[in-house]
C-alpha cells in the first residue's frame, strides 16, 4: 500500500539500514525473516538509501519517497 517499503529475498540473519537525505541514520534492523515491510508514509520526501547486510554481502539501493 503506499507509505509501505516491502523489501524480499533477504538471505538470512540481515542488518537492514536507512539513510534519510540529510544524512542521519532513520532506522537500523536486524532481521531473521526473508522479508520485511517499513511504514514510513510520515517520513519526509525525498531519495533515501538502504543498506542491506546478509550472509551474502553488502547491498546498496536508493528509493524515493514522495
Amino acid at each position: 500500500t503506499d507509505g509501505d517499503l516491502h523489501i524480499e529475498g533477504l538471505c538470512g540473519k540481515s542488518q537492514i539500514t536507512i539513510i534519510a537525505p540529510s544524512g542521519y541514520k532513520v532506522l537500523s534492523r536486524r532481521m531473521k525473516q526473508s522479508n520485511a515491510y517499513f511504514y514510513v508514509s510520515e517520513w519526509k520526501s525525498g531519495t533515501y538509501m538502504i543498506l542491506i547486510e546478509d550472509e551474502k554481502g553488502v547491498y546498496s539501493s536508493q528509493f524515493i519517497k514522495f
